[in-house]
């Protein structure tokens, strides 16, 4: 199947429904890995911040630029959502890995976000980095695997990258062509996660679709998603994970591709201030009980329940 074969029946089927678990014809074996870290990191790191729970689990938007242009996504229109020669820089990232060595962060850590992370001139650097440092952080890349190859798989390995996550979108022809390249690397059939992004109709295409935040009705100009809700529904995002975007900001969670919330600027604060501040906690609160009624969150269809229940518990004990 064509990628522009993919892309029209995607625009076809991409409904304006919340991703209940129940609803969902495609079950990502992924949420239910990640799960089991940060339910254990949650577990492991329980007195850290005393009795205020900690986040287990960093996700990082390393650049402004994408190699693609996939319909599902807010990059489908470049004149309103263009690349950008955006990076985040080796000295804020240092600065923010030697404040979670105080904390011994042993959670998931993820380059991924709003970009293609190998488009990052430095991103060997930055898992160096990371890794030297945080030496029982899981930490993954999720790419396209379009710029991937033998050399840079190897060079990851050797670095004590946890995993790679390719997310295939082109055809099951890549699955011979990525077995191949794993093969050739020597590196074992754990170190790279083979994510089928192309299947049937039927099976969602392999991805749990979602609106970006509201962002694809806004810069599609194809009839998708275009109607406004507001889904009564509990969100956890901000009881477990922190979203960093490559200039420093905090962001609500990794859906807010419009940015409209900054949760506060790594540049000039602490990530401890920022997950224990009062802002913070205002929209824990509001996602906790099912209030969506403001920006980005009325806009949204994501569940927002599949990750992090036990840090929203945990967080329901702490405030009572």
């Amino acid at each position: 199947m064509t990628k522009n074969l993919i892309d029209k029946k995607i625009k076809k089927n991409f409904r304006n429904r919340p991703l209940e678990e129940d609803q969902m014809t495609f079950q990502d074996l992924n949420v239910y890995r990640k799960n089991e870290i940060q339910d254990n990191h949650l577990k492991d790191s329980k007195k850290v911040f005393g009795e205020m729970p900690i986040f287990s689990d960093i996700e990082f938007s390393i650049c402004g630029l994408c190699n693609r242009t996939c319909v599902f996504c807010p990059r489908a229109n470049p004149k309103v959502y263009p690349n950008k020669k955006e990076y985040l820089s080796i000295k804020l990232f240092s600065k923010i890995i030697n404040e979670l060595v105080k904390y011994n962060y042993s959670g998931l850590m993820s380059f991924s976000g709003f970009s293609e992370p190998f488009m990052h001139k430095k991103l060997f650097e930055l898992v160096k980095i990371a890794k030297n440092k945080l030496p029982n952080c899981q930490l993954e890349i999720t790419t396209n695997g379009d710029i991937l190859n033998v050399s840079k798989i190897r060079a990851l390995y050797k670095l004590k990258l946890n995993s790679i996550l390719v997310s295939m979108y082109d055809g099951p022809h890549q699955i011979t062509y990525f077995e191949k390249m794993i093969k050739q690397a020597k590196v074992g059939n754990n170190f790279i996660i083979l994510r089928k992004r192309y299947l049937s109709e039927d099976k969602s295409f392999g991805i749990n679709l979602s609106n970006r935040g509201g962002m694809t009705s806004e810069i599609i100009n194809t009839g998708i998603l275009k109607k406004k809700y507001v889904l009564k529904h509990k969100c956890f995002y901000t009881h477990y994970r922190l979203m960093i975007d490559h200039d420093g900001n905090v962001l609500l969670c990794s859906h807010d591709w419009t940015k409209k919330v900054s949760l506060g600027d790594l540049n000039k604060k602490s990530i401890y201030q920022i997950w224990t501040s009062k802002k913070i906690k205002k929209y824990r609160l509001a996602l906790g009980k099912g209030n969506r009624e403001f920006k980005p969150c009325n806009n949204c269809n994501v569940l927002g329940t599949l990750q992090g229940r036990k840090h929203y518990q945990a967080w329901n004990k702490y405030y009572s």
